[in-house]
């Protein structure tokens, strides 16, 4: 997606994520590759940043409930990568870890016996509106936000403190999340009296909740990702409306990211058995 369609908003993820090859950065701040479930497809590569105020130690593999500001991978993006970390080119999102709780996997137990990790990210983003696809029933939000791996260089310029810039490739960093909210169809809540799909207008503010459903590509790679809305709440309209983005199409290939230990394929079939209801 063009840089003119992002407007100042905000992105974060809530998943169960598969913590590796964390590494320090500086102070108390590390970097994890954490990968987060999708079905059908790679799982989500995301660099995380988490500051460890409490001294924490982190197993080689770790399993953690985790919230994080995320915005999509840049080149040249600070995330420390060692030889023992995938490819840039690997990485999805990178992001700033906001609330971490860890699952306690009991010794010579495996994983699968007690969490069941295929679980899809959620979403919730706010930002503004810059396309609307009536047949689709989906409508796009490009957020612009800070992420620490995006952040400004100390000896940068102060004129680009709204775009970062980029120390590897002397460019602007983007720090945007961009994506496509889908509608639910057969929903009666996400219609008017009338009947009409309640989809907002080009131009509008929203907050948006919802489940990834997939990646969206275009001709350069990854574009954004696919949600299906759980809630939205309308906000009314900002002074500035963005412009208009290329078109993307979603990707399957499924494999698994350059050393990484964890493979999602080692949790199929096995699946904890969930509880029954007793209603």
């Amino acid at each position: 997606m063009t840089p003119n369609t992002a407007t100042h908003g905000s992105a974060t993820m809530t998943a169960i994520a598969v913590f590796e090859n964390g590494r320090h950065l500086e102070g108390m701040s590390y970097i994890f590759d954490a990968q987060i479930f999708l079905e059908g497809q790679n799982p989500i590569l995301a660099a995380l940043h988490y500051f460890n105020r409490d001294g924490e130690e982190f197993p080689d593999i770790g399993f953690y409930f985790v919230t994080a500001r995320v915005a999509m991978m840049e080149p040249g993006a600070n995330i420390c990568r060692t030889d023992c970390s995938p490819v840039e080119s690997e990485y999805d999102l990178v992001g700033d870890v906001v609330l971490l709780i860890p699952i306690k996997i009991p010794p010579g137990i495996e994983h699968h016996e007690v969490i069941d990790v295929e679980y899809r990210p959620y979403i919730d983003i706010c930002g503004v509106v810059h396309s609307v696809d009536d047949l689709k029933l989906s409508f796009k939000i490009n957020a612009h936000q800070y992420v620490a791996a995006l952040r400004l260089p100390s000896n940068a310029s102060t004129a680009t403190s709204t775009l970062e810039l980029s120390q590897e490739h002397n460019k602007p960093f983007k720090s945007t999340f961009p994506v496509e909210c889908f509608i639910p169809d057969n929903n009666r809540r996400w219609k008017s009296k009338e009947g009409k799909p309640l989809l907002p207008k080009s131009g509008g503010y929203v907050s948006v909740t919802g489940f990834i459903r997939n990646r969206q590509r275009n001709e350069s790679g990854l574009a954004g990702f696919s949600i299906d809305v759980e809630s939205m709440c309308f906000l009314g309209r900002p002074i500035i409306s963005p412009g208009t983005p290329p078109k993307a199409s979603p990707g399957n290939r499924v494999s698994h990211p350059a050393f990484m230990k964890f493979s999602f394929s080692s949790t199929s079939g096995r699946k904890r058995p969930r509880a029954e209801s007793n209603a």
